[in-house]
């Protein structure tokens, strides 16, 4: 299991969050490479999308992790992430590096290039229209 922790996967969806209960449902992952499999690790509703609510999450991860390692005699300093990749919001890159200081945020592959599409469909791609760099 070691080497399965050097990457954590985050990432909140709002389409399937129940309106009455969250905002968003916030979900964290790993990689099995050996299997070309991901895992789901943890879910949690969140009422907002500020630091302060990823640092509830996060912490209570932490705090989750260092408890299953204690019980099983494990060296907890082991099973942290290396690398948290997320998408480009500011308020789990921060979390991410409050909690776990040595983490290395990597942005999302996914995120980026959808974020690069709305921007070449949007009115606020007018001015680059027509500059070849871009295109």
């Amino acid at each position: 299991m070691n080497k399965y922790n050097e990457d954590l996967f985050l990432d909140g969806t709002f389409y399937i969050a129940p309106s009455k209960l969250a905002y968003q449902i916030f979900i964290t992952s790993v990689v099995d490479d050996d299997r070309n499999l991901t895992f789901m690790t943890s879910w949690s509703f969140m009422s907002g999308k500020t630091k302060e609510e990823y640092n509830k999450v996060l912490s209570e991860i932490h705090k989750n992790v260092n408890t299953i390692c204690n019980q099983n005699n494990i060296n907890s300093k082991n099973y942290f992430p290396k690398f948290c990749h997320t998408d480009y919001e500011i308020a789990i890159w921060s979390s991410c590096k409050s909690i776990w200081k040595d983490t290395q945020i990597k942005n999302c592959n996914f995120h980026r290039c959808n974020n690069l599409q709305k921007f070449r469909t949007s009115h606020f791609n007018e001015p680059y229209k027509n500059n070849i760099v871009i295109k």
